[in-house]
């Protein structure tokens, strides 16, 4: 044989042996390497490269940072197990500007980047499925994001308050979007929902004044409480044919919104000259608040109109309400500054809490026979309602029912029916000269005629137990009070002596008379 041809027959040779050596160690190396990885149990610390983690499972989750560069990149291992999450809390108010998270994380926990005031960019891997509750909350100087493919669900407060966040970049893979997700997002002015998405959280894009237009994909199904309310720049939103239950206020007060637009195919929902409806047009949803008309007709198939349908609308003088209408939600004309009059149909049982609260310009308001409660700042501040009759049915007023208005009442005549007369009921309303209370009534809660100033006489029934603290403060024309009763009342009177006061000789009040040298007239 040829020198030449011994030469490279022992070259080949070697080489043969040294790559059988390579790949011998390269195994031992690995089999090393998954035997630490084995032999390491969960709740082992590690530390590496600035980074500590915690194990569970065979892979790690990041718990801290103790760098403070501005570039931060979380590595893809640590002490050879593969880093999979990034922990709550785990780099909270780090001052680092821009992340790089590794194609190993798969979750990023609460709050783990909370309060990061300086982050402007962060790169998400393809591997990440979930971002957790407040993940980036507060995160002020983030100005756009890309959401992976991966990505199924984004957490409660996820981008809660992220000022500066405007452009976002959502992945087909998305699902949900959690409560809050994206409050307070000012500088957000466009958004492109993608079809996989199934359901929007409550208050998941409120008050995000920068967003101009709504259009939900076909594949959703949900939208939350509130998930768009006070969106001021919001002028037309599109309803897809895959939505089914729109939660409460959550299209409410968008000041420029001049009308919906719903599918034709969707089954649950209608609109009507851009009024949103349920599809039989017997719920009225919500009234456009930018619509300029003067006046409104309330379809004659309409049965309930929902919380905050008119709330703070600029232009409706005079809304007709049909005679099917059985119920008026809460807030429903909460602060409809120019509203006039309004006839309330016979089938409604209840005034909700703020239903026509600071209707200002409200003159006249028919309440109908069959409405047993007037609840909770029902009228507050109706500051120019008059000749208000009270119902035979009714049994029960609010507090704050009538507060500020001021005109309301002259004579007051409280139903037979009532049991109780709430906080500040009747505060202020100037013009009532006489009350007449029911046998019926047995609590008067504190301040419920408050600054009644020209209020000047008073019969309390035996039938009342208890009368709050201030009830009358500032009747200070109060000449004569009634008192049929001969329990321990509390102290109800007045700033004036000039009262006289008329009771039995066996009456706490007699008592509290002579104590406080109040005028006492022995009932006959």
């Amino acid at each position: 044989m040829k020198l030449s041809n011994k030469i490279t027959v022992i070259a080949l040779g070697a080489i043969l042996i040294l790559l059988l050596a390579i790949s011998l160690t390269n195994k031992t190396n690995k089999n090393s390497n998954n035997s630490n990885q084995n032999s390491i149990v969960d709740g082992t610390e590690l530390y590496e490269d600035g980074f500590s983690a915690i194990v569970n499972n065979g892979q790690a989750t990041i718990t801290d940072c103790y760098l403070s560069d501005d570039n931060i990149t979380i590595p893809e291992k640590i002490e050879g197990i593969p880093v999979t999450e990034i922990g709550d809390n785990a780099l909270n108010y780090t001052i680092c500007k821009s992340i790089e998270i590794p194609n190993s994380i798969v979750k990023i926990g609460i709050s783990a980047f909370e309060g990061a005031y300086e982050l402007t960019s962060i790169e998400f891997p393809n591997s990440l499925i979930e971002i957790g509750e407040r993940a980036f909350y507060n995160c002020d100087a983030l100005t756009s994001i890309k959401l992976p493919d991966s990505l199924i669900e984004i957490g409660e407060r996820a981008f809660y308050e992220c000022d500066a966040l405007s452009s976002i970049k959502f992945p087909d893979s998305l699902i949900e979007i959690g409560e809050q997700a994206f409050y307070n997002c000012d500088a957000l002015a466009s958004l492109s929902l993608p079809n996989s998405l199934i359901s929007v959280g409550n208050e998941s894009f409120y008050d995000c004044d920068a967003l101009t237009s709504i259009k939900l994909p076909d594949s959703l199904e949900k939208v939350g409480d509130n998930a768009f309310y006070d969106c001021d720049a919001v002028t037309d939103i599109y309803i897809s044919k895959s939505v089914t239950e729109l939660g409460k206020g959550a299209f409410a007060n968008l000041p420029i919104l001049q009308s919906f637009d719903v599918d034709n195919s969707n089954n649950a929902y209608a609109a009507i000259d851009g009024v949103l409806f349920t599809k039989d047009i017997s719920e009225l949803i919500v009234y456009p608040r930018g619509k300029t008309e003067l006046e409104y007709v309330v379809p004659d198939s309409t049965t309930k109109i929902h919380s905050l349908a008119f709330a703070e609308n600029q232009s409706l003088k005079n809304i007709t309400l049909p005679r099917a209408l059985k119920e008026i939600g809460e807030s429903c004309f909460y602060e409809c500054k120019l509203l006039r009059s309004i006839e309330i149909p016979e089938g409604v049982t209840a005034i909700a809490p703020f239903t026509f609260y600071g209707c200002r310009q409200l003159e006249r308001a028919s309440i109908p026979d069959g409405v047993t409660i007037i609840d909770y700042s029902a009228f507050n501040m109706c500051e120019l309602l008059e000749n208000v009759s009270l119902p035979a049915s009714l049994i029960s007023i609010g507090q704050n029912a009538f507060s500020g208005c001021y005109r309301a009442f002259d004579k007051l005549t409280i139903p037979g029916n009532v049991s109780s007369i709430g906080s500040y009921a009747f505060n202020e309303c100037y013009f009532i000269t006489d009350v007449s209370l029911p046998k019926s009534l047995k609590e008067i809660n504190e301040m419920a005629f408050r600054a009644c100033y020209c209020l000047n006489r008073i019969e309390i029934p035996d039938s009342v137990t208890v009368i709050g603290d201030d009830a009358f403060l500032g009747c200070g024309n109060i000449d004569k009070v009634v008192d049929s009763s001969n329990n321990q009342l509390p102290l109800i009177l007045l700033d004036t002596k000039s009262v006289t006061l008329v009771c039995n000789e066996s009456s706490y009040a007699f008592t509290y008379a002579n104590k406080y040298d109040i005028n006492v007239e022995l009932r006959q």
